[in-house]
């Protein structure tokens, strides 16, 4: 994926920044962010020791507690620029428009999804970034 090693703190921070800041209206926001915090070591293991994103979405996915949904919002947290959090509105938004054509993310779509959503974004003249993305998402489901 990357040769950049993320410490143990760096992915604390990602947690912190998807649940408070990006995610934090989420059903079961509290726990979802308690079981990842309790998986952090393992969380920052896998991300750092997967070769490509969509074994390291079906990776975190195994983990007790957390799906696809959390585990792209994981990847997304680390690599911020690159891969999209499919929560059910940014899945239901990209769907709406399109750029995706269906609503199911798994460890054979994800990497391919990001990508149109991030192609999308480039081309979008409102759009900046893939936070800006999911937040128009928000509003919009």
């Amino acid at each position: 994926m990357t040769s950049k090693k993320f410490a143990e703190f760096e992915v604390l921070e990602g947690i912190e920044y998807l649940f408070k800041e990006l995610w934090p209206k989420m059903r079961y926001v509290n726990k979802s962010y308690q079981v990842c915090k309790n998986h952090v070591n393992t969380i920052t293991i896998l991300i750092n020791n997967s070769l490509n994103v969509n074994d390291l979405l079906e990776s975190l996915s195994r983990l007790e507690g957390i799906g696809y949904v959390i585990s792209s919002g994981l990847i997304y947290s680390m690599y911020e620029n690159k891969y999209v959090p499919f929560d059910k509105y940014t899945l239901e938004y990209s769907y709406r428009l399109n750029i995706i054509p269906d609503t199911i993310i798994n460890s054979n779509t994800y990497e391919k999804y990001s990508n149109k959503v991030v192609e999308y974004i480039k081309n979008s003249k409102s759009l900046n970034s893939i936070e800006d993305f999911v937040r128009e998402a928000y509003v919009w489901c």
